[in-house]
């Protein structure tokens, strides 16, 4: 049972990609377009959003093996990253995370004095973390350690099944229902 103020509910859009400056999707697309993206190996990315603000996005390439899943904060700037790699047809490996803390309202989406936190884990288990206090142009802080490789592995998701990644935004409650969108061009 969610608890209350999560979300349960997502609506699901797909496009071309993300803009940073406008703080909107680009490139929307049916999800016919999409689907045919995804069987050909093809970029694409989907929009999980609650209430017509984007929580979830997800970027897709699968000829490169990618699937990177973005988190956003109230001002729709990027906070969180988590790549994965496919790296067995039906599984692929969280390789990194990445999560971005901004200190006001007037910070653009990854601004230089952004703390950061780059986790890098590989399927031997190792872990490498580097994290920035002052961004880019301060100190960096190196970790190395041990992380259980098993615990990274995930289900590749087949197209339109993007709950298991949804819930990566602790805002989102499982089982979440998606809501698939007609995209442009719909009637």
């Amino acid at each position: 049972m969610p608890h209350a103020g999560s979300i349960d509910v997502l609506d699901v859009g797909y496009c071309e990609g993300w803009d940073p400056g406008g703080r909107a999707v680009v490139g929307a697309l049916a999800p016919a377009v999409a689907r045919g993206r995804d069987r050909a190996g093809e970029q694409y990315a989907v929009v999980l959003s609650a209430g017509g603000r984007p929580r979830v996005l997800i970027e897709v390439a699968w000829w490169q093996d990618y699937c990177a899943v973005w988190l956003f904060d109230d001002l729709l700037r990027r906070t969180a990253r988590y790549e994965f790699r496919r790296l067995a047809a039906d599984r692929m490996f969280l390789t990194e995370t990445g999560e971005w803390r901004y200190e006001s309202a007037d910070q653009a989406e990854f601004d230089a004095s952004a703390w950061t936190r780059t986790r890098q884990m590989s399927v031997e288990g190792q872990l490498m973390e580097l994290v920035r206090p002052s961004g880019t142009r301060g100190e960096i802080r190196q970790a190395i350690g041990e992380v259980r490789a098993g615990e990274y592995w995930t289900p590749v998701p087949a197209f339109g099944a993007w709950a298991g990644l949804a819930v990566l935004d602790p805002g989102v409650a499982a089982p979440v229902v998606l809501n698939e969108l007609p995209g442009p061009g719909a009637h």
